[in-house]
């Protein structure tokens, strides 16, 4: 099994505002678990690289949603 993420890298919990820079992994089977720096270890399923949890969460709202946030930021740029 080929690990998704390399040492160095930050990475974030899909499920929390946690991150960390991953220091160390091994694999178990089919599941890959992360190390970090900060302390603490993750299974990589849980796993996003580090800024990119949020634009993965606006392409999972609907096309109404999604114009209501571009609209809000139209309105607060005056644009």
């Amino acid at each position: 099994m080929k690990n998704k993420y390399i040492l160095g890298e930050v990475v974030e919990d899909r499920s929390s505002n946690k991150w960390g820079t991953i220091k160390d992994f091994e694999v178990f089977g089919d599941m890959v678990l992360y190390y970090f720096k900060e302390g603490g270890a993750l299974p990589e399923h849980r796993l996003y690289l580090k800024g990119t949890k949020g634009l993965s969460n606006f392409l999972n709202k609907t096309n109404e949603e999604k114009n209501e946030i571009w609209e809000t930021i139209f309105r607060h740029h005056n644009l």
